[in-house]
């Protein structure tokens, strides 16, 4: 009864290595099979090919594998009232947002710049933009980017995250609205991450 259960996984395996290519010297270790220089076979499916059916989708004993993954990394930069010249702590954040582009595989990079609510729509249309464009121009300073990559917009007053209806002196309120006036950079990218095969 064991003998016909065994031969069918051996006539499997033998089968399956005549089929790959350049496997003359395959061999099977604890069930994966390897290639002649030692190393793993993988399937379409980048699973270990194994000798043993009950064993076809464990993973290699030892062997890393790398996933490439899309991320996403935010960042704030805040401007003073009416203002749109970048301050130094600000231009801090963007070097570390260009030591991620040169690191990395950028697809989008996108600027948005954002007022608070004092002031008219036009106005702050405008200065949104201005500060969405500092921002594109010092990472430019630092690092050559692709302009087509790059989504530069102004939405002024819009999307506001701190409202400040109870504050009714104007000194207060401006300071209360300081976390509107912002430009957010997001930079989509894909990493490279390797992972541990369990054994």
């Amino acid at each position: 009864m064991n003998l016909k259960l065994t031969l069918p996984a051996i006539s499997l395996t033998m089968g399956l290595l005549a089929s790959l290519p350049n496997l003359a010297e395959a061999s099977v270790n604890r069930d994966a099979i390897r290639t002649g220089d030692d190393s793993f076979v993988f399937d379409h499916s980048k699973h270990c090919v194994r000798s043993a059916s009950d064993a076809a989708f464990d993973p290699c004993e030892g062997e890393d594998i790398y996933t490439k993954i899309m991320q996403m990394d935010e960042r704030k930069v805040y401007f003073d009232f009416d203002k749109a010249l970048l301050k130094d702590s600000e231009k801090n954040k963007l070097r570390v947002v260009a030591n991620i582009l040169l690191q990395h595989n950028i697809t989008a990079v996108k600027i948005v710049g954002y007022t608070d609510k004092i002031g008219t729509d036009d106005y702050n249309q405008r200065l949104s933009f201005a500060r969405a464009n500092a921002v594109r121009t010092y990472l430019t300073s630092l690092i050559q980017l692709d302009s087509s990559i790059i989504d530069i917009r102004g939405l002024g007053k819009m999307d506001q995250v701190k409202e400040c209806e109870n504050t009714a002196e104007r000194n207060e309120l401006i300071s209360c609205l300081a976390p509107n006036r912002r430009v957010e950079i997001e930079v989509d990218y894909y990493d490279i991450y390797k992972e541990q095969k369990a054994e």
